[in-house]
């Protein structure tokens, strides 16, 4: 594997070759030759903290390639857990071709949460594979809640309502008719 160090290195040594075909008459190249492999820089970003289901939130995934070489067959992954949807979908899946060096590719996905799904945080964490590289990981949480039922309460039964009694000005109602009496 390549460390970011040595493709510096190989990167400064080109850049004096070239300098070195000018001082010798000889046209260097009109663009950079790349000088190692690639190496991706992966992250992902979650469009709010918190999301309360059902709703959806967009997770946003950013690869930028600053290695030597282009990355070919990006691929990122994930599992989603259940009553999580991207169109449909239980499995996040986005692909990129081709990765050139200096390139950053972003792919914004909108999720979709059932009322069905769990509360709690999740890891939110996906894979990614590219043709001839180690496999990254990138992790973004995100905490799922779902809304408080306010104001729903049963009350106790106090008695028949036929035995209701009210009392107003020397007149007493009740359930079964008006009684009106003298004070």
């Amino acid at each position: 594997m390549w460390t970011k160090n040595a493709i510096r290195t190989i990167a400064l040594l080109g850049l004096l070759i070239g300098h070195q075909a000018t001082a010798l008459g000889i046209d260097p190249p009109s663009e950079p030759i790349p000088v190692g492999p690639a190496v991706l820089d992966y992250s992902r970003s979650v469009s709010v903290p918190r999301v309360t289901a059902p709703g959806t939130f967009v997770i946003t995934e950013r690869v930028r390639n600053v290695g030597g070489a282009s990355a070919n067959n990006v691929v990122i992954t994930q599992t989603l857990p259940t009553g999580w949807t991207v169109d449909g979908s239980s499995t996040l899946r986005v692909s990129f071709d081709t990765i050139a060096v200096g390139q950053t590719a972003t792919h914004a996905s909108t999720v979709s949460i059932s009322a069905a799904s769990s509360v709690g945080r999740f890891p939110n964490e996906a894979m990614l594979t590219a043709t001839g590289l180690d496999t990254l990981e990138a992790t973004v949480p995100i905490d799922v809640t779902k809304p408080a039922v306010l104001g729903a309460t049963t009350l106790p039964e106090t008695g028949s309502p036929l035995a209701m009694l009210f009392v107003m000005g020397g007149a007493a109602i009740t359930g079964i008719g008006v009684t009106l009496r003298r004070t």
